[in-house]
Formats: C-alpha cells, structure tokens, sequence
C-alpha cells in the first residue's frame, strides 16, 4: 500500500512539472524566456523561412486572455522607437490606438517600453523590447502583445500580464 501511494505521489508530482514546465517557453535560438500560468496550454510557434523571426501565441483556459510574443534576430541593435512605430504601423497587426503614455523598462543588457492600445473591441497591452549588444554580431528584439476585450479588463487581467511581463528575460 505504502509503495503504491509512493508511486502516486511520484507521478503527480512529476505531471505537475511537466505541466509547469509546459508553460515556460525557453527559445535559445532567439535567447529569451517567458512563463505562461498553469491555465495555458502550450504556446504554438512559427518561424519565417528566414529563420530571423519568431512568433508564439496561447490562450488562457477561460478564453479571457491571448498571449503572442514575436522575435526578431538582428544583425544591429534596434532603434526602439523604430522598433515600436514599425509595430503601430504594421497593418497585420492591427493595433487599436495608443491610449496611454509609454513607460519605460532598462535591464542593462536590453531595454524597452510599453503601452496601452485601445479601441471598442479590444484592450492590448504591448511590451517592446531590444538588446544592446554592442560588441556583438546579434542582437534581438521582442513584442510581447496581451491581447483582451473590454468586458474582461479588470484589475485581475492586468496584474495577470505584469506577472507573465515580469517573467520575460533575455538569455545569453
């Protein structure tokens, strides 16, 4: 009896990691990661066939929240307000209109902004991040997009996407 809850405990506990584990998304070749909660399923992703960019996007389990995250291999560092009016403009994404002031982010290796986007059908909170590599032959950049509707933006959604933003690290 002893052995077999031994055994169950064993393999919870290891279905728990692996759900866990399920949920950070670690891309060396475009040297980040991030960490999903538990309620989403793993993140889908798809590469240009250029190989110089990255995009991954989930869902959370009750619908209320997309995530898309979008990675960019360069060969200089990026301007960040080049970076961010290239998002604003890009007509595949489109982004609702900028309603709040940018606010700015400086983790000494990288850098960034981000911003709220609104309009009568969609809340998007926007992170745009660049590495400042400057004795290096790459350098990255990152669109974190939380994408909702105005009848799920509360208070829970939005500390929700500053837990899952603070999760974002540059690797080396």
């Amino acid at each position: 009896m002893k052995i077999k809850i031994v055994i169950l405990l064993i393999f919870f506990c290891s279905s728990s990691l692996l759900i866990a584990q399920n949920n950070e998304i670690i891309d060396n070749n475009y040297k980040f990661k991030i960490t999903l909660p538990s309620n989403y399923p793993k993140a889908k992703s798809e590469e240009t066939d250029k190989q110089d960019a990255i995009s991954y996007s989930s869902k959370s389990g009750d619908g209320k929240l997309s995530v898309m995250i979008l990675a960019f291999k360069l060969t200089t560092i990026k301007n960040l307000a080049d970076l961010i009016y290239t998002i604003e403009k890009d007509l595949t994404l489109n982004l609702p209109k900028r309603t709040s002031d940018y606010t700015d982010y400086d983790f000494g290796t990288y850098d960034g902004r981000s911003a709220v986007y609104k309009n009568n059908d969609f809340v998007e909170t926007v992170y745009f991040f660049r590495t400042k590599y400057n004795d290096s032959p790459a350098n990255y950049a990152y669109v974190l997009r939380f994408i909702t509707t105005p009848a799920f933006s509360n208070i829970t959604i939005d500390t929700e996407i500053k837990n899952i933003a603070a999760s974002f690290k540059v690797i080396e």
